[in-house]
């Protein structure tokens, strides 16, 4: 929602990652994005044009029209709010000038392997026709992004000689969590890699043990498998000496969310509440030293676009264990 001083003067609805619609005083219009998601036109309930903007590659106005009091809201390539005082489009995470450069560095820096991303002013690697970055931050957030020499389908890995066969990178851990040459730890929105990767559990490999950060802080985690491909990881959750579950739950959505109470898993359903990427699903029982845990692609109560992409797994999992399925998939398989 936008508020001008004491009252509601828009309400925003979402869908499945970008702007759908917009309430305001007078009634409601459709944004109809194009290939990038810049929200170029919006029409009434009948289908007349109320609004029409039209912009040059990276992002400056180029020509349109809009009736007074209706300015769109998600412009450009998805990028939030338009500031025509300053000449920006202003991010959580940094400021764009539509000329084509960030205004400060990418918080999350490059890739070696990628040097068009090694430039952390330039935007979507000076390629805006057909990349977007409405954050702010690497283009490669969940993972390494497009197909290179040492990626494919998003995972870190690499090609044989002929270029067949790619094996994923697997990194273990030792019996304390602790991961030669690389910084694993986990927190209510997943496993996280170097400050850079999506740590997803390896089918066909031993457990391994992973130490939670921020708000899982305290807490230890040994996960066994990936959910028949179906979650990031799965496994059980303790509590380290000095911690305890008292002092997790408060912090977590739950006991028995909305459907939680007809999930079909054992105690009472604790949910991370991560709108982005995977959020952390605890099913708790009192007096256990390990709680089962698992990371769900995606949490189901917080987006139209969870809710289907959880239902799903749900399902699918369901279907899978019914036939008999008990080996996890190949890395190529996993993920929603």
């Amino acid at each position: 929602m936008r508020y001008t001083g004491d009252s509601n003067s828009r309400s925003f609805i979402p869908f499945n990652g970008r702007l759908l619609a917009e309430y305001y005083c007078g009634g409601m219009i459709f944004d109809h994005p194009d290939e990038i998601g810049s929200a170029t036109t919006a029409t009434d309930c009948t289908g007349n044009l109320v609004n029409e903007k039209l912009y040059y590659p990276f992002g400056e106005f180029w020509t349109g029209y809009a009736l007074p009091n209706l300015g769109l809201h998600q412009e450009f390539a998805q990028l939030p709010d338009y500031d025509p005082e300053t000449d920006q489009y202003n991010t959580a995470n940094r400021h764009y000038s539509p000329s084509g450069r960030w205004l400060s560095p990418d918080p999350m820096g490059g890739h070696k392997e990628d040097p068009q991303t090694l430039n952390k002013y330039a935007y979507v690697r000076n390629n805006p026709l057909s990349l977007t970055d409405p954050t702010g931050r690497d283009l490669w957030e969940k993972g390494c992004g497009k197909d290179t020499a040492t990626c494919n389908k998003d995972y870190v890995g690499t090609w044989d000689k002929d270029h067949k066969k790619f094996t994923p990178t697997t990194i273990q851990s030792d019996k304390n969590g602790n991961f030669k040459d690389h910084n694993v730890t986990m927190d209510t929105s997943g496993i996280h890699v170097d400050g850079t990767y999506q740590g997803v559990f390896a089918s066909g490999t031993s457990a391994t043990v992973v130490n939670g950060s921020g708000n899982l802080s305290g807490f230890q985690a040994s996960f066994s498998s990936n959910c028949l491909g179906h979650c990031e990881a799965e496994g059980t959750i303790s509590a380290l000496p000095g911690h305890s579950f008292s002092q997790l739950l408060p912090n977590l959505r739950g006991p028995n969310e909305k459907l939680d109470v007809f999930s079909g898993h054992e105690g009472d359903q604790y949910r991370g509440g991560n709108r982005n990427g995977p959020d952390i699903h605890i099913s708790y029982l009192e007096n256990r030293d390990a709680q089962s845990a698992h990371f769900d692609w995606a949490f189901p109560f917080g987006s139209v676009g969870g809710f289907a992409q959880h239902s799903a797994d749900f399902v699918e999992i369901g279907i899978d264990k019914a036939v008999g399925k008990k080996s996890d998939p190949a890395y190529d398989e996993v993920g929603p």
